[in-house]
């Protein structure tokens, strides 16, 4: 009846909450490190906001700030040139199934040599003798 929908929707949202908390972590903490950073991979926060690029907190920036992302859904795996696993991306993107380990590694070694440029790292991290 009535109260049973009523518990399965409170229960479906409840299980949505935790997700939903990562994610404006996740925002926020991206927002603030873009804002107090010169950050040659910012990304878009929003719209309104964009990338903070050229607008830094204090007017200079305090750090470096470097964030790579791999997408794991279709497009984002299409564009790493990777159409067998772009295929099951649904299946990649259970964090939790430690079978996905050998292909989330190989996701992750593709991006990474693909977006990781030595001139996004400043010359403090030339640690070369």
């Amino acid at each position: 009846g009535m109260a049973g929908r009523r518990a399965n929707n409170v229960v479906g949202w409840g299980k949505s909450v935790p997700t939903m908390l990562m994610d404006d972590a996740a925002w926020y903490n991206q927002l603030l490190l873009q804002y107090l950073s010169h950050s040659p991979t910012a990304s878009v926060i929003d719209r309104e906001i964009g990338d903070l690029r050229n607008d830094v907190l204090g007017g200079r920036p305090l750090l470096t700030y470097l964030r790579y992302d791999a997408r794991l859904d279709h497009d984002g795996l299409t564009e790493l040139d990777l159409p067998g696993l772009a295929a099951t991306a649904d299946r990649l993107q259970a964090m939790d199934d430690a079978g996905n380990r050998a292909d989330l590694k190989h996701i992750g070694q593709t991006a990474a040599e693909r977006h990781v440029l030595p001139q996004h790292f400043p010359s403090a991290f030339d640690l070369r003798l």
